[in-house]
Formats: C-alpha cells, sequence, structure tokens
C-alpha cells in the first residue's frame, strides 16, 4: 500500500492511497472522482474564463454606479420623510401637525426653503440648559480624513474639542516612523558603524517629536 499526502486545508487533509485491496480506516471519508484528471482540468479552466467574464461583465456595471446612488440617495430621502411624518404629532384632527429635530445653524436656511416648498413652518427652538446636543464633525483637507479617524473609534461629544487633526497628523507621524526605521535598519546591515551613533539621535527625535 502506498499512501501520498496530496492537499490540506483547515479542517482536513487528503491523501491518494493505491492499494490491492479496498481499505476501511477509521475517521477517513472515501472520495470518488467521477472524471479523470484531464477532464477536471478543462472544467477549472473553463471555470476560470467564466470567472474572467463575469468579472469583465462585472465592471462594466460601474457606469451605472453614480445612477444607482443617486436612486438610492432620493429614495432613502423619501423614507427618511416618511418615517419623520410616521412619528410626527398631530392635532386638530390631524390638520395640524409638529415635528421636532436637530439641524445645523449652516444648514437652517436650505431646511426652510425645503420646508416652504412643502407648506411647512419651520420655527428655531434653541437647546434648553444642560441638553445634549448631536455631534456634527465638518472638517476640510487633512482634517477630514482625521475626522474618518475618529469616528471609527467614537464620536466626541458636542462641546469636546475636535481631535481630528492631531489625530491624521499623528498617524502620519507614526506610519512615517515606522517605513523610516525599516529603512534605516536596511542601510544599517550595510554599514552599522558608521550609521549607529546618527540612528540613535534620529530615533531619540522622533520619538520626541511623537511625544
Amino acid at each position: 500500500m502506498v499512501s501520498i499526502e496530496i492537499n490540506s486545508d483547515s479542517s482536513r487533509r487528503y491523501f491518494a492511497t493505491v492499494a490491492v485491496e479496498k481499505l476501511e480506516l477509521s475517521d477517513c471519508e472515501e472520495v470518488r472522482f467521477e472524471a479523470d484528471l484531464d477532464t477536471l482540468e478543462r472544467e477549472l479552466q473553463d471555470n476560470l474564463n467564466r470567472q474572467k467574464d463575469i468579472e469583465k461583465e462585472l465592471k462594466s456595471f460601474t457606469i451605472y454606479l453614480k445612477i444607482l446612488f443617486s436612486t438610492y440617495q432620493r429614495e432613502l430621502d423619501r423614507l427618511s420623510f416618511e418615517q419623520a411624518r410616521l412619528q410626527a404629532g398631530e392635532a386638530l384632527d390631524g390638520k395640524l401637525f409638529t415635528l421636532q429635530g436637530w439641524c445645523p445653524a449652516g444648514d437652517y436656511q436650505e431646511l426652510e426653503r425645503s420646508m416652504k416648498k412643502q407648506l411647512v413652518e419651520t420655527v428655531v427652538v434653541h437647546p434648553d440648559p444642560g441638553e445634549k446636543e448631536p455631534t456634527l464633525i465638518v472638517n476640510r483637507g487633512a482634517a477630514a480624513m482625521g475626522t474618518d479617524l475618529v469616528n471609527i473609534y467614537d464620536t466626541p461629544s458636542y462641546r469636546d474639542w475636535d481631535p481630528s487633526s492631531w489625530v491624521f497628523f499623528s498617524f502620519v507621524m507614526f506610519f512615517a516612523m515606522i517605513i523610516a526605521e525599516k529603512s534605516i535598519f536596511r542601510y544599517m546591515v550595510n554599514d552599522f558603524n558608521s550609521f549607529s551613533i546618527s540612528f540613535c539621535r534620529l530615533r531619540l527625535s522622533l520619538s520626541l517629536i511623537h511625544i
């Protein structure tokens, strides 16, 4: 009997066994192939070609992304408006309704114009003392990328300090240190004696700046 391991994955190991008589092994499952190796290789190649065709077809759909996204936004706005309408309080047998929500001060004029088109009157109500306002972080440039990093962990309170700029530049410096150290170590292998002191000074400077 000859047994050869031909493959393995996270849960199984596969062996090809050649024996005169059929074997009955515990904790083993026999796998029978209905086709020979040439047929399986042709099927594999056909599937790979089909995969390429499907990928090309999927890439051709990218021209519709903007249309789909704009349609999605319109539908989302409609559903949000319908949800808000259902949550509104009513009075005078449904002839009067009230709806309260938060709006950034810079967007109020646009909101007022939109509401007038719907024949809805808007009234500004300032937050009560001690009331918790929702947080809307609006940044531009590098700080905007820092905002994405901040929102991954936790959005700061409305009255807290916005750390977006510091988070962005800290991440940039941190990864720059990693890349720089990798290049420095590669250089040190070639000329350790002449560069070790400069390396120590540079590492200390970067560490102090990072702190």
